[in-house]
């Protein structure tokens, strides 16, 4: 046999659900969402115990974090956007004063032959991109860049723009000796280091790139 739910003139379709006695047994019911598909809505909802669990941790998650934010409830909404704006406009000011501190930062750091070769500590992947890229643009020389963090030692290759020398081929040639994992295109390449690092190991490294830059050349 087969049971067919009709729902006035608007349904009808197999059951394909638990049977009740009455609609009451279902308990609560919350919708959570809605989609179109192929010109009609799908309603997503909770019923019974899941939906009085999620009634149960919405209170718990808004009261913590009124808590935490020292505002009542209803105020949460208003208080969160304010948070927001004021995040989105410290780091504007962050990006801002970064950015100043690096192009400084990069005049200070002086070649030491045909091309620049400095292991410094505290800047992250985009920091040491903004870096080499104010570099190259002022002293016009190839860059490796190395940056030492807790987590991770990140290294980054920059190439002037009239260089005839491939970044990828060079970090290619250096990679499994020196443990450098990464990409790029022909100009620059970043990544991190993966191998230990030590002043042998950065010596080592620096002459290394200093041979191939001059074959490249040549």
């Amino acid at each position: 046999p087969v049971r067919l739910i009709r729902i006035g003139d608007y349904d009808l379709t197999g059951c394909g659900g638990t049977h009740v006695r009455n609609s009451a047994e279902v308990g609560l019911l919350k919708i959570t969402g809605s989609e179109k598909i192929r010109g009609h809505i799908r309603l997503k909802f909770l019923a019974g115990q899941q939906a009085y669990d999620y009634f149960t941790l919405c209170h718990k998650n808004s009261t913590d974090l009124a808590n935490r934010l020292s505002c009542p409830v209803p105020d949460l909404p208003t208080r969160v956007i304010g948070l927001v704006e004021e995040m989105k406009l410290l780091s504007r000011s962050y990006k801002e004063i970064s950015g100043k501190w690096l192009h400084e930062y990069a005049h200070r750091l002086e070649p030491k032959g045909s091309f620049g070769y400095f292991v410094i500590s505290g800047l992250n992947a985009a920091e040491l991109g903004q870096m080499a890229r104010e570099w190259v643009q002022i002293h016009k020389q190839p860059l490796f860049l190395i940056s030492e963090n807790k987590d991770n030692n990140y290294f980054l290759f920059h190439l002037p723009n009239d260089n005839r020398t491939n970044a990828k081929a060079v970090h290619n040639s250096l990679s499994r000796d020196y443990g450098l994992r990464g990409g790029g295109n022909d100009e620059s390449v970043r990544g991190i280091i993966t191998c230990k690092t030590d002043d042998e190991y950065y010596t080592r490294l620096s002459k290394s790139i200093e041979m191939l830059l001059i074959s490249k050349e040549n």
